[in-house]
C-alpha cells in the first residue's frame, strides 16, 4: 500500500524505481499481474503482499497470481511464477499458515526494516544471479 513499506523500498539505493510497481489493494496487485503476462519487458519475479488490503485481500491475490502462473505448481513452490512474500503486523500462527497455504514463500513483519525485505530477496533470490 502507498505511503508505507512499498515508498521505503523504492527509495533504497539498491533498487531501480523503474522496476518497481505499487498496488493499492489485492485487486489491483491481480490487474497488474495479468498485465505484465502479456507485456513486453522483463517479467515479475518477487510480490511484496500485505495480507489485509481492502476489495481484495493478501491471501486470496496471491492465490490468483500463483494460479495465472503456473497453476497449482506454483502454490506449492515448485512454478515458474513469482516469489510472494507475506507484509503484515498480523503474526498469529493461523495468519503465518494461511500465508503459506496461499503460496506465500517469506513473511516480513510490521513494522519492519528495508533490510528485512532486503533479507528476503537475497534469501530466495541470491542463486539466481548470472542467469
Amino acid at each position: 500500500r502507498g505511503g508505507d513499506w512499498s515508498s521505503d523500498v523504492c527509495s533504497s539505493d539498491l533498487y531501480a524505481t523503474s522496476s518497481i510497481s505499487i498496488a493499492f489493494d489485492g485487486a489491483e496487485a491481480v490487474a497488474q499481474y495479468t498485465a505484465s503476462l502479456t507485456a513486453v519487458g522483463p517479467t515479475i519475479d518477487a510480490v511484496l503482499m500485505d495480507l489485509w488490503m481492502p476489495n481484495m485481500d493478501g491471501y486470496e491475490a496471491t492465490e490468483r497470481i500463483l494460479e495465472m502462473s503456473a497453476g497449482p505448481a506454483a502454490r506449492s513452490g515448485e512454478g515458474d511464477g513469482p516469489v510472494v512474500f507475506a507484509v503484515s503486523a498480523d503474526i498469529t500462527s493461523d495468519s503465518l499458515a494461511r500465508a503459506k497455504g496461499a503460496g506465500m514463500r517469506g513473511f516480513v513483519s510490521k513494522p519492519y526494516r528495508v533490510m528485512d525485505i532486503q533479507k528476503l530477496i537475497v534469501e530466495h533470490f541470491g542463486d539466481r544471479e548470472g542467469r
